[in-house]
């Protein structure tokens, strides 16, 4: 609902794994499709996860979404009670806010991620697709092998629209996944925000 990004998908498999529950990217797919992106945090508008926490935090957005009827309350949490208990007397978002959408007038009707399988990627890759107007992307790879070199190509002009990006050798058997919010941001200059793919085997906010 908020976006987000792709190390959630992480989490949630490491969280799957740690409580013995099956519980794949194939399972995360159907859910992807169903759930309504509600807030308009950057790229796809001007707010921030500060912003959210000025009108009330993700309790009000968890609420919103409670209320809407997306979201099952029923299921205990850590402070003994279930999730629409510890909800039950959080306000609804402030009116005059526009950063949280109505359920039923959503920024985007299903998730930025998305998990798709492929001949590259026969386990499945994760997409976040939140600055992209086209659900298909053709274009010229251009390969760098750490996230320096991509904010450094941007600068010096040898990326430009239409330009597939490939951020290799960073997966889990090599550097560890690390984050590459450096080369992320650096994309998203006007001038190649949403005109440009950027494939990696590490995490990507």
């Amino acid at each position: 609902a908020i976006g987000g990004s792709t190390n959630g998908m992480l989490h949630l498999l490491a969280l799957a794994r740690e409580a013995k529950v099956e519980f794949t990217l194939a399972d995360i797919q159907p859910i992807m499709r169903e759930t309504p992106v509600l807030c308009s945090f950057a790229p796809r508008g001007p707010g921030t996860m500060v912003d959210l926490h000025r009108i009330g935090g993700a309790s009000v957005l968890l609420k919103h979404l409670l209320d809407a009827g997306v979201l099952d309350g029923s299921g205990l949490t850590v402070t003994g009670s279930t999730l629409e208990g510890n909800l039950a007397d959080v306000p609804p978002p402030p009116k005059d806010q526009e950063l949280i959408a109505p359920a039923d007038a959503p920024f985007k009707a299903f998730a930025d991620i998305q998990i798709c399988f492929g001949n590259l990627a026969p386990d499945g890759i994760v997409f976040k697709v939140s600055s992209m107007e086209e659900t298909r992307f053709r274009g010229r790879a251009v390969c760098f092998d750490d996230s320096k070199s991509v904010a450094e190509a941007v600068e010096d002009g040898r990326i430009g629209p239409g330009s597939v990006i490939v951020l290799r050798y960073l997966g889990p058997q090599a550097s560890g996944m690390p984050e590459v919010l450096v080369a992320s941001a650096a994309l998203s200059v006007p001038e190649l925000d949403g005109k440009v793919a950027l494939v990696s085997d590490t995490r990507i906010s």
